[in-house]
């Protein structure tokens, strides 16, 4: 069976730009510029599991968003993961690792109906756990997939 981390933070609001951007755009613009990925692979190996404390040091360590910081992390890990944005129990956008778009596992989120988060997932536990923790799911709650997931509210 393939593992699959779920990182979702839970969006409370998003910010309007003039010009629309694309989701992935609002946090990858000049941070990889300051994120080098030589260091950031030092910081977190490729094959390793970070967690959100872990991707957070990264994120100071870098002045940038702990959602680029993740961004970036999944630019270069060996990990099947994937990134999920929601908000109101409905995915706004979704970014997979190489090997989880390999392996299939992806939200499709541009020029589709809404995806709903599913039934028993921390995002529909809401805030029960503290921010950090992490859940590990045996039944197939994310892509048919057993897989760790973290959450942010």
């Amino acid at each position: 069976m393939i593992g699959l981390e779920i990182i979702r933070p839970k969006l409370a609001a998003i910010t309007t730009f003039h010009r629309p951007a694309k989701p992935a755009e609002r946090h990858s613009g000049k941070e990889s510029v300051v994120m080098l990925l030589d260091d950031f692979r030092i910081q977190i190996d490729a094959k390793y599991n970070p967690t959100i404390d872990e991707n957070g040091a990264c994120a100071d360590r870098y002045v940038v968003s702990l959602i680029a910081a993740i961004l970036r992390w999944l630019q270069y890990t060996s990990r099947c993961s994937v990134l999920v944005v929601s908000r109101d129990g409905y995915i706004l956008w979704a970014r997979s690792s190489k090997s989880a778009l390999r392996s299939g596992l992806f939200f499709k989120t541009r020029d589709c109906p809404p995806i709903e988060v599913p039934e028993g997932s921390l995002a529909r536990l809401g805030a029960t756990l503290f921010a950090h923790e992490a859940i590990d799911h045996r039944t197939e709650v994310w892509l048919q997939e057993p897989c760790l997931e973290y959450a942010l509210f």
